[in-house]
């Protein structure tokens, strides 16, 4: 994650999420993953997206969700599990 890899970041931000081979941290679980969705990892964003969604490990903030999920959608507009989390949301078409 550090040398600018998404995907790893996104697994970083999943394992700290649910302290899986690493101690549960929410902390380290949001940077992890706004660095992932920073780099363009779509999936990292809809995880930002949640977390802010429910308020797991961040203030409840649906504002914030809906960036993140519109977001993921710039990313990925043709990925279908993209385009069905975020329409389920009632964003994009």
């Amino acid at each position: 994650c550090a040398a600018g890899d998404a995907a790893t970041c996104l697994g970083l931000a999943q394992a700290y999420f649910q302290g899986q081979q690493v101690p549960h941290d929410m902390a380290k679980a949001l940077s992890s993953g706004e660095r992932a969705c920073t780099l363009g990892a779509a999936h990292g964003c809809m995880f930002l997206g949640a977390m802010h969604e429910r308020g797991m490990g961040v203030a409840q903030d649906a504002a914030k969700a809906e960036t993140y999920f519109r977001r993921a959608l710039t990313l990925a507009p043709h990925v279908p599990e993209v385009r069905a989390y975020v329409k389920q949301r009632g964003i994009g078409d």
